[in-house]
């Protein structure tokens, strides 16, 4: 199951990538610094592979997507 969401990292936001969903260990929210005193909220994904994305989305968003699929 592959959605697509938006990075929120800083050298790659706003380009979007593919996550294949079977591979989620967690999916959580928090506040990232973007630049001196500038805070925005962001999802942070972590993978069984051990890799992690910081996405735009939120937890009810991407959950939505989820249930889309099914």
């Amino acid at each position: 199951m592959i959605i697509k969401l938006t990075n929120a990292s800083p050298d790659h936001e706003g380009k979007f990538i593919l996550l294949n969903m079977k591979h989620v260990l967690s999916i959580f929210e928090t506040t990232q610094e973007i630049s001196d005193k500038v805070f925005v909220n962001s999802t942070n994904v972590y993978m069984l592979t051990q890799q992690s994305w910081i996405v735009k989305e939120s937890i009810e968003q991407i959950h939505e997507k989820l249930m889309e699929l099914k």
